[in-house]
């Protein structure tokens, strides 16, 4: 179980990194959106938009990948 996870969080950290256009180690809504549709998540873009308020903790308009990461493990 714990192989499978870390193999998870690779196979989306390699996904982030691709939608991080310049590689500060965020992404911002608009990354977000299209990483969510390469993902294959259906979701209209005012779901997504409170999605990725509901991850931006600190509210600066950018996710980190942890915290991109938590949030997609729970949704799966």
């Amino acid at each position: 179980m714990e192989k499978e996870k870390t193999e998870e969080n690779e196979r989306l950290l390699r996904l982030f990194k691709s939608f991080d256009m310049d590689h500060d180690g965020s992404i911002d809504e608009a990354e977000f959106g299209e990483m969510l549709e390469s993902l294959g998540w259906g979701s209209s873009v005012e779901t997504r938009s409170l999605e990725f308020a509901a991850i931006d903790l600190n509210s600066d308009g950018l996710v980190e990948f942890q915290e991109f990461a938590d949030w997609w493990l729970d949704q799966v």
